[in-house]
């Protein structure tokens, strides 16, 4: 696989445009938004096409339409691009309006396996230490639904703590989006433990196809937690 440094910081940023909407962009588009010419966005697209050749990503460009990312394998997409846990949570969109930032949160912390600092928070969401402490409100409130409490150490910050069964209710609850890739994440792995999601996954596909069964991308994700909650627990 090609090595990070290759990809230079506009390509990048490029990539990201891409990845975040997941539609077809002009040229015009994305030199706007990189401040460059629609020149350089075909140049840059080439050479990334040139990397990508050998893992099967690429991004095709349609007349009329732009340019749009396609992904045979999401998991090296990422490696590539965002190789830490931390990168890739950045890719997604930071939330502007308080309703949104309740889950964002939630899901932020679940990520973590160490105490966060409000001032971590406040900078990750462009928002004043007030708002985050406003916002824990309702993060306790929408914890305790899950049975999980939001422990507070002085000088360290908080963190999401409860029993590995609630955690990973939760885990379930606000990692999983309506456009939910089948893709089973390291970081979905890593909260599962010992627990291989990506051997019940294949099972359950392969259960679905053969029974002729359809199922949407996130019940299947449901399901896969839920088997491996019950694998756990037995």
């Amino acid at each position: 696989m090609a090595q990070k440094e290759t990809l230079i910081p506009r390509w990048q940023n490029l990539l990201q445009q891409l990845y975040l909407k997941m539609d077809f962009m002009s040229g015009e588009e994305l030199a706007e938004l990189l401040k460059v010419h629609a020149r350089t966005i075909r140049s840059d697209i080439k050479s990334i096409n040139e990397i990508f050749s050998k893992e099967g990503n690429r991004i095709v460009s349609v007349r009329g339409k732009g340019y749009q990312l396609q992904l045979q394998d999401e998991s090296v997409f990422l490696d590539l691009l965002a190789p830490s846990k931390e990168e890739r949570f950045n890719l997604q969109v930071i939330p502007t309006l308080a309703q949104d930032r309740i889950p964002y949160i939630i899901r932020y912390l679940l990520l973590q396996n160490d105490f966060v600092k409000l001032d971590t928070l406040a900078e990750e969401l462009y928002v004043s230490k007030s708002t985050i402490n406003s916002d824990m409100v309702d993060v306790k409130r929408k914890l305790a639904e899950c049975s999980l409490i939001l422990s507070k150490r002085a000088g360290y910050g908080v963190k999401i703590e409860g029993s590995e069964m609630n955690m990973r209710f939760c885990f379930s609850k606000y990692l999983l989006s309506d456009s939910v890739s089948l893709l089973v994440s390291d970081e979905e792995q890593t909260f599962f433990g010992e627990i291989d999601l990506r051997n019940i996954q294949t099972v359950i596909l392969t259960s679905l196809a053969e029974y002729k069964v359809q199922m949407t991308d996130m019940a299947v994700k449901k399901f896969n937690y839920s088997c491996g909650d019950c694998h756990k627990t037995h």
